[in-house]
């Protein structure tokens, strides 16, 4: 491998001893290259597998083999080559053939030194930004191979011109992946980044396995904490009407009633506190996911009161507008946790001024449902990639909530996405099959 400042070398391949002597006593002075010399096929070839060769400056006319056959040879072994052809036979055919077979040049004999010279500073040119790109691309190989996640580069055609084995086996694997999609490999999971130049894409693989399986850890701890709060919510209004009950004498008038009063705020609770310990349960395994019907009026009604205490706390008003038929195919445990987020990201960038949180829904072809905020937008290095792990704008934040709100989408057949409304507030979109 040459460093930029090195000087490249030209293999002159020619027969004739004169015109070689005089090649080799001219080009020296009239240029920065290192020239090598083979007076015939097999040496060359010699030259090639000794040495990197840059420029070759080929005899057409030569013993063993022509210089059109040879070019081949030497280009297999340097695939960077640049030919020139010489020749003084004067065949009409003779340049187009010599480029089919890869050669950028054609000079005939007797040769004019100054267009041979100024051809070979122009090639000299021209293989120094080659060699420089085939090292850059020896390093990007060097560095893809270091990494953990998988990456590949096309061309517009699709095929690959760098690639670590990973990037190239998850391709392969998924070739119609689009940007965002995952897949999965053994027990790791991968997210999608497509980023496109010109005619060249660049597939990256990002290994979130980690990074999901530690939001939901940390996403069930919260959960969890929140359960406990509305667990006690359940029992508080049952001690208080118990100790009521007891504090009375069966033959009080009040008795009855209150007895009656109490039966039916019992089995209120005892419902609400049957359905919170199913959802911790639930919380604490991974189940495949299950699709129902579900009325999406009824499940964000009951996501609002279990974080009626969490709004209470900051002043803000829940905003709920959505028609009462609206049913949509989803896993009760998915959808809530993913709601759950969504709503706790827009309590968060409310702050303390309190304000409105709005959950509305529609149906097109699909089922959307958005929670709104008007908490003032998103950070720009947050709008550019709000679903990259750990970027977050929380004190003490994961930034891993939405990652797994959109995994947990997809698993049911949706997606999520965010509208960033500058300066107003941030739109969250839970699609869902209708």
């Amino acid at each position: 491998m040459n460093a930029p400042g090195d000087r490249l070398n030209l293999l002159i391949v020619e027969d004739d001893e004169r015109t070689m002597e005089e090649l080799l006593r001219i080009l020296p002075k009239h240029t920065n290259l290192n020239i090598l010399s083979a007076p015939a096929p097999g040496r060359a070839i010699e030259a090639a597998d000794s040495a990197p060769i840059h420029l070759v400056l080929l005899d057409m006319k030569l013993p063993e083999m022509s210089g059109l056959e040879l070019l081949p040879v030497l280009k297999e072994k340097h695939p960077d080559l640049l030919a020139t052809i010489m020749t003084g036979f004067g065949e009409a055919s003779t340049p187009m053939t010599a480029k089919e077979k890869g050669a950028v040049d054609f000079i005939e004999k007797p040769i004019d030194l100054s267009y041979l010279l100024a051809t070979l500073r122009f090639q000299e040119r021209e293989a120094r930004i080659r060699l420089g790109l085939r090292n850059t691309a020896e390093l990007l190989q060097k560095f893809f191979s270091l990494t953990k996640d998988g990456i590949s580069i096309t061309d517009a055609g699709g095929e690959a011109l760098i690639s670590n084995t990973l990037g190239r086996e998850l391709r392969d694997q998924a070739p119609a992946l689009k940007d965002g999609d995952r897949v999965r490999r053994e027990k790791n999971e991968y997210e999608l980044s497509i980023s496109t130049s010109g005619d060249k894409s660049l597939y990256h693989f990002k290994e979130v396995t980690k990074a999901v399986e530690k939001s939901k850890a940390e996403s069930r701890v919260e959960m969890a904490r929140l359960l406990a709060h509305e667990l006690h919510n359940c029992l508080t209004p049952l001690k208080l009407w118990l100790q009521e009950l007891e504090s009375l004498d069966d033959d009080d008038p009040g008795f009855a009633e209150l007895s009656k009063k109490a039966a039916t705020e019992g089995i209120r609770q005892m419902d609400r506190l049957s359905r919170l310990t199913r959802r911790f349960k639930e919380l604490s395994a991974d189940k495949p996911v299950r699709l129902l019907r579900l009325n999406i009026l009824s499940q964000v009604t009951s996501l609002a009161d279990s974080l009626k205490a969490m709004l209470d706390e900051k002043s803000l008003k829940l905003e709920i507008n959505i028609p009462k038929d609206l049913d949509a195919e989803a896993s009760e445990m998915e959808l809530y946790h993913i709601l759950f987020n969504l709503v706790s990201n827009a309590v968060d960038a409310q702050g303390s001024k309190g304000g409105v949180i709005k959950i509305t829904a529609e149906i097109t072809d699909r089922v959307l449902i958005s929670v709104i905020d008007d908490g003032g937008g998103l950070p720009e290095e947050v709008e550019k990639a709000p679903f990259t792990p750990y970027l977050t704008t929380k004190e003490g934040g994961t930034g891993l909530g939405l990652l797994l709100s959109r995994e947990l989408a997809r698993r049911m057949g949706g997606d999520l996405k965010l509208v960033n409304h500058e300066g107003k507030g941030v739109e969250a979109v839970l699609e869902l099959k209708a």
